[in-house]
């Protein structure tokens, strides 16, 4: 079901072609300069979401005096790390302080205008892409070097961070970080989410990365175009030890239940069927507007062994897994759910209504449910 390329991860710079970024991704075709904000944001993410600061245990997040080092303190000591202001942020408006933005942002109006403009987190990844540099730190203005106080993660869509005297919508300047790259694999898999839910600009921005950071990587992709996996596993083999099993039982649930849907217990760890059945069970995705969010990624689920999913797809170098969310049809497309019954050995589900708008993938063993 999937094809393999190998090819796909050796990129060769065109060196008559400058600025970059600029690859061949594959024998004969090239990929241009950007045009769109969608392309440099897509030459961004890979980097921004592969070089990291650390998040666990700090204590104190704070710029020097002339803004141009970055000193994260956790309980382990300090480190600096080499920063460059490129904006800052007043309420829900951001704008440009970094002239070089401008300079590199080839003509698109999001990045050359140095007037407010609404916040938007994915200017912030445009910006890793002109600079190949990441992450991105948004740092409160009470951040001074005479502010004490504990500081703390704030939200997941931006690196964040704030001590308990700021407020969130406190002005505050946004820093580009120079931070520890990880491997190609673990950044490619840090971008699951984007990758699964931007077919169209997955494969620039592989391209993009790989060029940049070269090495040799197998790299698994749908014939929709979804990049799946990295390295020796995939999904096919998963996926045919599960399904002759999955169906057999599926059909005899369909029987036993007849029109009688099941029901959840109210934190998510039972399962009743009519004639008094019950089974343990382990949700593992909800269902809403069309979109397959994971368990794990929920925060209306409660937390469980779904989790190991997440863990799961970076062992396997599985990107679906390492994805918070996806659309339905691309999770259908991709028998995700055939693939979670093989992790976990469990070849029950039911997919449950938990209000008007969302439902809930439960798995289950139909032999505790007597079914």
């Amino acid at each position: 079901m999937f094809d393999t390329i190998k090819r796909v991860s050796t990129f060769v710079p065109n060196e008559d072609n400058k600025p970059e970024p600029v690859a061949q991704v594959s024998v004969d075709k090239q990929l241009p300069l950007p045009t769109s904000l969608d392309e440099v944001i897509a030459d961004g993410v890979i980097t921004r979401a592969g070089r990291k600061i650390p998040a666990d245990h700090v204590v104190g997040v704070q710029l020097s005096p002339d803004e141009r080092l970055l000193r994260v303190t956790t309980n382990h000591g300090s480190t600096d790390y080499d920063a460059l202001p490129l904006a800052t942020i007043s309420g829900d408006d951001m704008q440009w302080i970094c002239p070089q933005v401008a300079e590199r942002g080839l003509g698109i109006p999001e990045l050359t205008t140095t007037e407010l403009q609404p916040v938007n987190d994915a200017l912030f990844t445009a910006a890793c892409a002109l600079f190949d540099a990441g992450p991105i730190v948004i740092v409160p203005r009470v951040a001074t070097p005479e502010s004490r106080g504990v500081w703390k993660p704030l939200g997941k869509a931006l690196d964040k961070w704030t001590t308990d005297e700021a407020q969130t919508d406190t002005d505050a300047i946004v820093v580009l970080a120079n931070g520890i790259p990880s491997s190609a694999r673990d950044a490619i898999l840090a971008a699951g989410t984007y990758l699964m839910n931007n077919p169209a600009h997955a494969t620039r921005a592989l391209a993009t990365y790989l060029h940049r950071n070269p090495t040799q990587l197998q790299v698994h992709v749908h014939p929709a175009g979804h990049i799946v996996g990295v390295g020796d596993d995939n999904l096919d083999a998963m996926i045919a030890t599960t399904k002759k099993p999955s169906d057999n039982a599926q059909q005899r649930l369909m029987q036993a239940m007849g029109n009688t849907p099941p029901l959840l217990s109210p934190d998510f760890a039972h399962v009743s069927f009519s004639h008094n059945r019950q089974a343990r069970c382990l949700p593992v995705a909800t269902v809403a507007a069309g979109t397959w969010t994971w368990a794990w990624a929920d925060p209306n689920v409660p937390r469980s062994a779904a989790g190991k999913l997440r863990s799961f797809g970076y062992d396997k170098g599985l990107v679906p897994f390492t994805a918070a969310s996806m659309p339905k049809k691309t999770a259908d497309d991709l028998h995700l759910m055939e693939v979670t019954k093989y992790v976990f050995g469990l070849l029950g589900h039911a997919w449950i209504p938990l209000d008007s708008d969302r439902s809930c993938l439960v798995l289950f063993d139909p032999q505790e449910a007597g079914l």
